[in-house]
């Protein structure tokens, strides 16, 4: 299944992409959603930085990690994560608008490995319209934050 979510950041494309990549704040978010995360090396985020965490998924608690596989500042970041049942991709692209606004696209997209998880992923195909709409709520929180955090600095 495959999610996208657009959003304007009201940045210039170089600090709005500084402020995406910002480690501490990545880990804050799955924190803040109830979850565990380690980054391995500790650092600023670079291709290789790995993440594993845990986190709550349809009512259970489940292992994953995450590594960037590409990070071409101030343009794209592509992590890959893999868990028990699932792989998953997440894109994040990043494009100017004008000089003080920078369009976001996230595109997370899973695939299953496991027969248990082909049927759970049939199940969500069918609420995939909830699904993206909670999705995309998430996106456009996350650009709220983003932006006030860049006011505030």
């Amino acid at each position: 299944m495959k999610l996208t979510a657009k959003a304007d950041i009201a940045a210039p494309i170089d600090q709005a992409f500084e402020s995406l990549c910002d480690p501490d704040r990545l880990e804050q978010t799955v924190r803040g959603q109830g979850g565990i995360i380690r980054r391995n090396p500790i650092g600023p985020v670079e291709e290789g930085t790995q993440w594993d965490a845990r986190i709550a998924f349809r009512g259970a608690s489940r292992e994953v990690s995450f590594i960037v596989t590409s990070l071409e500042a101030p343009m794209l970041m592509r992590f890959r994560g893999n868990g028990a049942a699932f792989d998953i991709a997440v894109d994040v692209e990043l494009a100017v608008v004008d000089a003080v606004t920078t369009r976001l696209t996230v595109t997370t997209q899973g695939a299953p490995k496991t027969l248990p998880a082909r049927i759970m992923m049939q199940s969500l195909k069918l609420a995939h319209g909830q699904i993206l709409a909670r999705y995309r709520a998430r996106i456009a929180e996350y650009v709220a934050e983003t932006e006030a955090e860049m006011r505030l600095s």
